[in-house]
């Protein structure tokens, strides 16, 4: 009972079972209640009938006794006393009477009730009839007719007495009584159709009048099941009805037992039977029918596109849903869950790309982190071969300039022995050799300073190209984060369509709007983060920039410093040749001392060059060394700024 099927077979069953036995019973009902109704009315009739039939021969003998009373002959004879006068006139017509129309009485009275003449019975005459002919008493007393059923010495008949008058004066009366018996009974019976049995109160219980009951039924036993029944048993196919049949005055004096065939309405009653089963088959047909039908059109569909629903919720999503082309709601149905099917092939799918991304991200987070270590470092190692490189220069500008002190203090000393030349040329030898030992040792500190400078050079030119490969990163990088900024925004489009179709499909993608929605806010932090990257990205960009300017600054004075090592190192190659030219002409000095002093001269220019050369590469390297510290401290910030992100 937890399938709809189950539950619809039952309410359809139910409801046919329940119809059908309503129409049955409401068939049963109505066609019992009509046949009661009809058998009731048809019983009613019959004593309607009954009565008026007892009725009707009461009024025959009323009405035989007013035309006989009303004859003005008889009126005559009777007023003079001669009976045998009038016996003579009606003994021949009294005799066809009674056999032709059943009567057996007629006689004349003298009031209050003595016999003057019976007609049926002339020799019997002059007894009182007060005692129990109520009838001829009452109509002489009150001087009416008096019509009606009474019991007499032959027992009950049917009659009518009429007063009779002569000139105004009453002077009897004149009665037809008609035989209440076995006749009367077979006459009702043949032209009624109804059984009937009449029977009399007796000492011993009831005798029989008449009765004309099909064989089987007893009038004596019928009257003892009625006096504990009621008015009427039904017996085989006859309701028998016991109907009082009264006398004169209203008073019972008889009991007839009418009897009705019930047959006809219990056929009728049956056919009603019949036809109310047959609806209810029909009705039972009909809904076996109904229940195929809804079966084959909606259990049968519906249990499809739950099935196809439960193979969805299990995963697959290569199967083919049914009922799409129908355009009722099992249709609506199978759309909605072939929309649900493509949407999870959607989702499916969304949620596999977007695994790829997250993989992918978390691969470029650690390609990142990766390069974020290995640029930290390279450049600090670059940054700290710099600052070496830096402080080797500094170095080598303080003995740069304490060497072009201390020539130029030579120099000064042989200006002054120059001067003295002409006079000491052993002083003027000594200090040639003097002045070719402080050349030679200018001359390496120069090589070496050029080594350095070279070196210096190199590493700025390294530094640089380090840092141009460190922007060309920081591009990629951008790029990168262009790329998940793209990425992004597909997604979050493709969220928002998601949330389109899965508000389309209604109370079904209800749950896809969620993860569509969690979707979208995913791609929009993403997108932030991205734009937050970018930020850093860029800053690292104009750090970056700033940082090539900087070694490009410091590549630049290296290369005067080069160019001043290189100057140098010409002066001091000059001022070696002079030197070995004096030691060569040590005796021509004096000829030579105006020479020398302008060599010496160009000595101590040189030297003077030497000595702003070394403070400008002394500067310089400072400036280098500061830049570095700032190029350190930024990129520092920047790898902190990137990792954050």
């Amino acid at each position: 009972m937890k399938t709809i099927r189950a539950k619809l077979c039952l309410v359809i069953v139910g409801l046919a079972i329940f119809a059908s036995a309503a129409i049955f019973g409401v068939s049963q009902w109505v066609s019992s209640h009509m046949a009661e109704t009809a058998l009731t009315r048809e019983v009613n009739g019959a004593q309607q009938q009954l009565k008026a039939s007892i009725e009707a021969e009461s009024r025959q003998a009323l009405m035989l006794a007013s035309l006989v009373a009303g004859d003005a002959g008889v009126r005559e004879t009777f007023a003079a006393g001669d009976r045998d006068a009038l016996a003579s006139e009606f003994e021949a017509s009294f005799a066809d009477l009674k056999k032709n129309f059943g009567v057996r009485q007629f006689q004349f009275h003298l009031p209050p009730a003595i016999s003057f003449l019976r007609v049926h019975k002339v020799a019997k005459f002059g007894d009182d009839l007060a005692g129990f002919r109520k009838t001829v008493v009452q109509t002489n007393e009150t001087l009416k007719p008096v019509w009606g059923l009474e019991k007499g010495v032959a027992g009950i008949g049917n009659r009518g007495v009429v007063p009779v008058f002569s000139d105004g004066k009453h002077i009897g009366s004149v009665e037809f009584g008609l035989g209440f018996h076995e006749n009367f009974v077979s006459t009702f019976t043949s032209q009624t159709g109804y059984p009937l049995a009449v029977l009399r109160p007796s000492d011993a219980g009831y005798d029989i009048i008449g009765n004309t009951l099909p064989d089987g039924f007893a009038p004596q036993a019928l009257m003892r099941e009625l006096a504990g029944e009621g008015s009427s048993i039904e017996s085989g196919d006859y309701r028998i009805t016991r109907v009082s049949v009264t006398d004169y005055s209203g008073q019972p004096i008889a009991v007839a037992l009418l009897a009705v065939d019930r047959s006809a309405y219990q056929a009728i009653a049956l056919t009603a039977q019949l036809t109310g089963i047959a609806l209810s088959v029909l009705l039972l047909a009909i809904a076996g029918g109904i229940l195929y039908f809804s079966n084959r059109t909606v259990l049968r569909p519906l249990k499809c596109v739950a099935g196809e629903i439960v193979a969805l919720a299990g995963g697959a999503r290569d199967i083919a849903v049914t009922g799409t082309e129908r355009a009722d709601e099992i249709g609506d149905m199978a759309r909605a869950v072939d929309i649900f099917r493509v949407d999870a092939i959607e989702r499916e799918r969304l949620e596999d790309e977007h695994r790829r991304n997250q993989r992918a991200r978390e691969t470029r987070q650690q390609r990142v982190e990766q390069l974020i270590e290995t640029f930290r470092a390279t450049t600090q190692g670059l940054l700290s071969s710099v600052e070496e490189t830096n402080a080797d220069l500094q170095s080598t500008a303080r003995g740069l300039e304490q060497v072009a002190a201390a020539s130029a203090e030579q120099a000064r000393g042989a200006a002054a022995a120059s001067s003295e030349a002409a006079g000491n040329v052993q002083t003027v030898a000594s200090a040639a050799e003097e002045l070719s030992s402080s050349i030679s040792e200018i001359s390496h500190q120069v090589v070496r300073t050029t080594d350095i400078v070279g070196q210096a050079n190199g590493a700025a030119q390294s530094t640089n190209e380090k840092v141009a490969g460190l922007a060309r990163s920081a591009q990629r990088i951008g790029d990168v984060v262009s790329l998940i900024r793209d990425i992004a925004e597909q997604t979050n489009l493709l969220a928002l369509n998601a949330t389109i179709e899965a508000a389309r499909a209604g109370e079904a993608g209800r749950g896809f709007a969620v993860v569509a929605a969690e979707v979208k806010e995913l791609a929009t932090q993403t997108s932030k983060a991205t734009e937050e990257i970018a930020s850093q990205i860029s800053s690292i960009q104009i750090a970056t920039e700033e940082a090539v300017g900087a070694i490009g600054g410091i590549t630049g004075t290296m290369d005067e410093v080069n160019g001043y090592t290189a100057a140098i190192a010409a002066a001091v190659e000059q001022q070696g040749a002079a030197t070995v030219e004096i030691s060569r002409n040590i005796q021509n000095a004096a000829a030579q001392t105006q020479t020398v002093v302008k060599s010496i001269g160009s000595l101590d220019e040189a030297v003077g060059q030497t000595n702003q050369s070394a403070a400008s590469m002394l500067a310089a390297s400072t400036d280098a060394t500061s830049k570095g510290r700032s190029f350190q401290e930024e990129i520092a910030r920047f790898l902190k700024d990137v990792a954050a992100a």
